[in-house]
């Protein structure tokens, strides 16, 4: 079984990740002399604060890190440049999960001219009321 998790890493740039470790090649005696992480799919967490009317809201944006500039899926980060790693908690997950979806299909599988005609504007219309009525969740 291939034990991925998703981490949390603070580097010593300043920079927040989140992105994906496998953790089982650095559980053998010969991969602790290794001076590298290999990571994929690494996200820039970047938190946000708004003041308002009720109080101050503070949300979380995640952003690629590297692959706007690359293709390459996989990346090393010496170990010396990480100050922590910690476990992703289950909401963060999903919200991780849920970025890279959109990123994934906003880059790679984004709708065709066409689809976009065939959008029902009453539907479109009918979202963006329901969006407006729920004051309590903030969308990015």
């Amino acid at each position: 079984m291939n034990d991925v998790s998703y981490t949390v890493l603070k580097l010593t740039n300043g920079d927040d990740i989140i992105c994906e470790v496998d953790y089982e090649r650095y559980d053998s005696e010969a991969s602790l002399s290794q001076r590298v992480f290999e990571i994929q799919n690494p996200l820039l967490m970047v938190a946000t604060r708004r003041v308002e009317d009720d109080g101050v809201r503070e949300g979380l944006s995640l952003s690629r890190w590297v692959e706007p500039f690359t293709e390459q899926k996989y990346f090393e980060i010496e170990k010396s440049k990480i100050i922590l790693t910690a476990n992703a908690s289950a909401g963060l997950a999903i919200y991780y999960e849920k970025c890279l979806e959109s990123h994934d299909e906003y880059i790679h599988e984004g709708p065709t001219h066409e689809e976009l005609e065939e959008i029902d504007e009453e539907e479109y219309n009918e979202l963006l009321e329901e969006l407006d009525n729920n004051e309590d969740k903030i969308y990015h």
